[in-house]
């Protein structure tokens, strides 16, 4: 009894074409494919050159590809980060000319 409804829900669920499926995709048709070979779209692969598309195929495409909404931060209550001291790697021990000089005599 489940497989005969499992049967009449699976053919229920409409084929569509290529064509038809980057249309509700919004792209083109060999992007469509190329997201078959890429594995992440689903599809019902006839023969060698025929596929078809069932509409869970590109729901369920759409709802894993689809973003979250970003939460907007409250930025009165962010931390003040320290900002660094002028000179930057002069105020670190050692200047670049030195590590320059170094390298040269590594070369040498």
């Amino acid at each position: 009894m489940n497989k005969e409804r499992e049967k009449s829900e699976i053919m229920q669920d409409e084929l569509l074409e290529p064509e038809e499926a980057a249309q509700c995709l919004r792209t083109s048709v060999k992007n469509v494919h190329r997201l078959v070979r890429d594995g992440k779209l689903s599809c019902v692969q006839y023969s060698r050159k025929k596929r078809f598309f069932k509409k869970s195929h590109l729901d369920e495409f759409i709802e894993d590809h689809t973003v979250a909404k970003a939460k907007s931060v409250d930025k009165k209550h962010l931390e003040r980060l320290p900002s660094l001291k002028k000179g930057g790697a002069k105020s670190v021990e050692g200047s670049g000319t030195d590590l320059a000089k170094e390298i040269r005599s590594l070369w040498q």
